[in-house]
C-alpha cells in the first residue's frame, strides 16, 4: 500500500512585482490645538517679565532713589595784613604777634661769559728800520725827526728821532760810506705799508748834490700796519652783565630752596632773604676784547612756617571779621608774603603777610533737605531760590529717570560749591 503523507500547503507568495504600490505621501494636517498652547505660554512669560520690570522700577524708585542738591552760596572776600616777628623757638603767640619759623640757607656761585658790545676803529702805522748811507763827504749828515723816506713804489715813511749819519771813512785805502740804522714809521696807517725790503730816497735833499749820495735801504719788511674795527668793553656791558647774572643766580637759589620746603611747612617768594651778593668782571671799561666773564656769588635764606600755625593764625584773625551765620571756606585761603626784613647776622625777622579768605553764609543741610523733599525738580529749585544767600542750586538724581526729590531726607545729600 502506498504510503501517503499529509503536508500543510501554504498559499503561494506574491511576487515582488505583484505587491501593492505604496500610497503617495500627503501633507500632515495642522494641529491647531498644540500651537495655540505655545503662544499662550509665550504671552504669559512676556507678561511676567513686564510685571517684574515694572516692579523693579517701582522698587528702585521707592527704596533706592536718591537726590543730590548742589548749592552755590554767595561769597565775600576778607583781606588780612598781619605783621609778625619770627622766633626760632616757642609756639604761636597771636596776642604778641610772634610766630615760630626756621630757615633754609643756600650759598651759590656761578660764572658766565658775556660779549662786548662796544666798537672802536683801530689804526696802526707800519714800522721798521732803514739803514741810511752817507757817501757824500766825511762829515756826518744830520737828519731831523720826521725826516721823509720814500720807497721805490712811493710809500712814505718818517724817522722817529733826530739822528746823525757818519760820513765817508777810509778803510784799507778805499772810501767807505758811513751808515746808521734809523727807526721809521709809515706816514699813514694801513696794511698797504707793510712792504718788503726796499730802497729809499730822501726827498728833502732833492735838488742838491747830496740827494744821490745820501740814501737808505731796509733789510727786513715793515710790519704792524693795520686799519680795522675792534670790540671794546663798555661800562654798560659790565653793569648789565653783573645785573643779569645776579638775577639768574638769585632765581635759581629761590627755585632750589622752594623745592626743598617740607609738606608740613609753607613759604613763598616774599619769604626769601638775600643776605650777601657780589659780582666781579674779568674786564674793565675800554678793554679791546670780544668777550669777558662775570662771577656772581649769592647767599640766600628762605623762611618756613608751619601750616598748622598759619591755619590757626588765619582762624583767629578771621573770627573777628565773620558773622555768626558765616563760615570761612578753608580751601579758599590764599597767603602771600609781602616782604620780610632780617639782619644778616640773625634769623629773627619781621614778616608781612597778605591773607585773602572767602566767607559765605551757612545754611543748615537739614533745612535744605526739608525744603526740597517730596518736590519735583522745578518746584524744589524754586523753593531754594527763596534763599537770598544762594546764587543758584542744581539737582542730580539716581536712577536717571527720576526727576523728583525723595520724601525721605536720608536719601537726600547736600553739596556746597564755592567758586
Amino acid at each position: 500500500m502506498a504510503n501517503w503523507k499529509i503536508r500543510d500547503i501554504a498559499p503561494p507568495r506574491r511576487r515582488e512585482k505583484d505587491r501593492a504600490k505604496p500610497a503617495m505621501p500627503q501633507a500632515p494636517e495642522p494641529r491647531p490645538q498644540k500651537m495655540a498652547g505655545k503662544n499662550s505660554l509665550l504671552a504669559k512669560g512676556l507678561a511676567v517679565l513686564v510685571l517684574l520690570g515694572i516692579g523693579s522700577v517701582g522698587v528702585l524708585h521707592v527704596f533706592f532713589a536718591t537726590a543730590e542738591v548742589s548749592i552755590w552760596p554767595k561769597t565775600r572776600e576778607i583781606e588780612l595784613h598781619p605783621v609778625l616777628k619770627t622766633i626760632a623757638e616757642g609756639s604761636l603767640d597771636i596776642e604778641n604777634s610772634l610766630i615760630p619759623a626756621r630757615t633754609l640757607d643756600l650759598a651759590k656761585e656761578e660764572t658766565k661769559v658775556f660779549f662786548a658790545s662796544g666798537k672802536a676803529a683801530r689804526e696802526q702805522k707800519a714800522k721798521g728800520t732803514i739803514r741810511v748811507y752817507n757817501s757824500y763827504s766825511s762829515s756826518a749828515q744830520v737828519l731831523v725827526a720826521n725826516t721823509r723816506f720814500i720807497s721805490e713804489d712811493g710809500k712814505l715813511f718818517r724817522s722817529i728821532a733826530r739822528v746823525s749819519v757818519p760820513g765817508v771813512s777810509i778803510v784799507d785805502g778805499k772810501q767807505t760810506p758811513g751808515f746808521l740804522d734809523v727807526e721809521v714809521a709809515a706816514a699813514e696807517s694801513g696794511e698797504e705799508y707793510n712792504i718788503g725790503p726796499a730802497t729809499f730816497s730822501l726827498p728833502g735833499l732833492a735838488g742838491s748834490s747830496r740827494y744821490a749820495a745820501v740814501y737808505g735801504k731796509s733789510q727786513d719788511a715793515m710790519t704792524g700796519g693795520s686799519r680795522k674795527e675792534v670790540a671794546v668793553v663798555t661800562q654798560q656791558d659790565i653793569e648789565d652783565a653783573k645785573d643779569a647774572l645776579m638775577l639768574q643766580v638769585i632765581e635759581r637759589s629761590r627755585q632750589e630752596l622752594l623745592s626743598r620746603v617740607p609738606e608740613d611747612m609753607i613759604s613763598g617768594d616774599g619769604a626769601l632773604v638775600t643776605r650777601f651778593k657780589e659780582a666781579t668782571a674779568s674786564a674793565q671799561k675800554g678793554m679791546e676784547v670780544e668777550q669777558f666773564t662775570v662771577t656772581a656769588s649769592v647767599k640766600t635764606s628762605l623762611y618756613l612756617f608751619s601750616r598748622s600755625d598759619i591755619a590757626a593764625l588765619a582762624g583767629a584773625l578771621l573770627s573777628g571779621d565773620i558773622t555768626a551765620n558765616e563760615r570761612a571756606y578753608e580751601a579758599g585761603l590764599r597767603l602771600d608774603f609781602a616782604g620780610i626784613s632780617s639782619a644778616n647776622d640773625t634769623q629773627e625777622a619781621t614778616v608781612k603777610m597778605d591773607m585773602t579768605a572767602v566767607a559765605y553764609e551757612h545754611i543748615d543741610d537739614m533745612e535744605i533737605k526739608l525744603r526740597a523733599r517730596g518736590k519735583g525738580e522745578a518746584e524744589a529749585t524754586a523753593a531754594l531760590a527763596q534763599y537770598e544767600s544762594l546764587k543758584k542750586s542744581a539737582f542730580s538724581f539716581w536712577p536717571f529717570w527720576v526727576h523728583s526729590v525723595s520724601g525721605d531726607v536720608d536719601k537726600i545729600s547736600v553739596r556746597v560749591v564755592i567758586d
